[in-house]
């Protein structure tokens, strides 16, 4: 066949004229479950083979959610640890500073701000989908 005039092939011919056409279908899946139809055929070639997967996806998704939970719980502990941290030094640089101890005192009190500041705007600046945030 001579090529059309944008330098394409028309599509070949059969014997008796008719064109062909050659399509090409995919199937894309994404998750740790198989459709029903794929579950049942691996079923049908090891018996219970549906559950032990279905097992397997429940058993992923309940490690998931303890590992979320405790990532929160850490957060929330380093936060907390972090504040008491920060007011002791206060505290601490505040005795200094009334008690007329000079130095020390004068130094760890803004450093001691600078961090409760810095401490609860980590607290405050989360975003709102935060899980940590609605365990405060």
């Amino acid at each position: 066949m001579p090529p059309s005039s944008k330098g394409h092939k028309q599509p070949a011919k059969n014997p008796q004229g008719a064109a062909l056409r050659v399509q090409h279908a995919s199937h894309l899946h994404v998750g740790p479950i198989p459709d029903a139809a794929q579950l049942e055929h691996y079923n049908s070639i090891v018996p219970g083979a549906a559950d032990r997967i279905i097992g397997m996806a429940e058993a992923q998704q309940k490690h998931m959610h303890r590992r979320e939970r405790r990532d929160q719980w850490i957060v929330v502990a380093g936060m907390v640890f972090a504040l008491f941290i920060a007011s002791a030094i206060i505290g601490v640089a505040y005795y200094m500073v009334a008690s007329g101890t000079d130095g020390i005192g004068q130094v760890l009190w803004p450093l001691a701000t600078v961090a409760s500041v810095a401490i609860g705007g980590k607290v405050i600046h989360r975003p709102k989908g935060d899980r940590a945030t609605r365990i405060l």
